[in-house]
């Protein structure tokens, strides 16, 4: 009985442990989001449509952006990219306008271009003093050359039929111990 407990905590203790932390971090954080006079523009979400892309494939992104403020405040959306060979980039996405408690979204396309891991991180410049309000965590996408040859993907026939198969073979064989032991 104390080996099931400790097994059933350290299970519980492994899946929090993986399931990251606790407290939010990066994108997610309000105490990174920095106020500037009273105006105060917080990156809420980043999500990426892909983890990888083929070469050749397109994918997407969306950073959602709320105003914490006290007044409508306009931004700028800034995607500052490392490219496989760590060379950086930044590029103006777009500049957007916000009510006070309200939230904004910007989405662009994303061109799997040059094969290997590029990181992705977000900002958000206020529009008059061009400060930094908030600042994402890094998001990776990794291109690829082509597929993986591996089992992945959207559940075809073949793998239907074989999960069918398995189970018409277990059911016989369930059916043979139960007469066996009949």
């Amino acid at each position: 009985m104390n080996t099931t407990r400790v097994l059933l905590i350290g299970v519980i203790f492994l899946g929090l442990a993986a399931s990251g932390p606790l407290l939010p971090t990066g994108a997610n954080a309000q105490a990174d989001c920095d106020p500037i006079e009273d105006r105060s523009l917080c990156i809420e979400a980043v999500e990426l449509s892909e983890e990888s892309l083929v070469l050749g494939e397109q994918g997407e992104f969306t950073v959602t952006v709320r105003n914490t403020g006290e007044t409508v405040t306009s931004g700028t959306v800034v995607l500052h990219t490392a490219s496989p060979e760590n060379e950086t980039e930044a590029y103006e996405v777009e500049t957007i306008t916000i009510d006070p408690g309200e939230q904004a979204s910007v989405s662009r396309a994303i061109n799997a271009s040059t094969v290997g891991t590029h990181g992705l991180r977000f900002s958000v410049l206020d529009a008059e003093t061009r400060q930094p309000a908030d600042v994402s965590e890094v998001h990776t996408i990794e291109v690829l050359e082509s597929h993986p040859a591996e089992l992945g993907g959207p559940i075809d026939r073949t793998e239907l039929a074989l999960v069918a198969f398995l189970g018409a073979i277990l059911s016989l064989v369930g059916l043979g111990y139960r007469m066996v032991q009949s």
